[in-house]
């Protein structure tokens, strides 16, 4: 996970950008989870977003490791 920040205008962006809604797997209700070109943003129930990027990233993604990345985020940004 490289490259992570806090995104306060992430539904400003979203109006003017094509983003792809992933499905948000079980036990993370009212998360919401986009790819952007190189990016993907998480968005919590209180709507703020986090974006950020890895090596060699696919969109091939599993439900371990979206609840990998959110442990993570809130390791590192404990209000989220």
């Amino acid at each position: 996970m490289e490259n992570v920040c806090v995104i306060t205008d992430f539904e400003e962006i979203a109006t003017t950008r094509k983003f792809e809604q992933v499905a948000t797997p079980g036990g993370l209700e009212g998360y919401s989870i986009f790819l952007g070109g190189n990016f993907i943003f998480i968005q919590n129930p209180k709507h703020m977003t986090i974006r950020f990027h890895l090596p060699n990233f696919t969109s091939q993604m599993n439900p371990d490791m979206i609840h990998t990345w959110i442990e993570r985020i809130k390791r590192l940004y404990p209000n989220f």
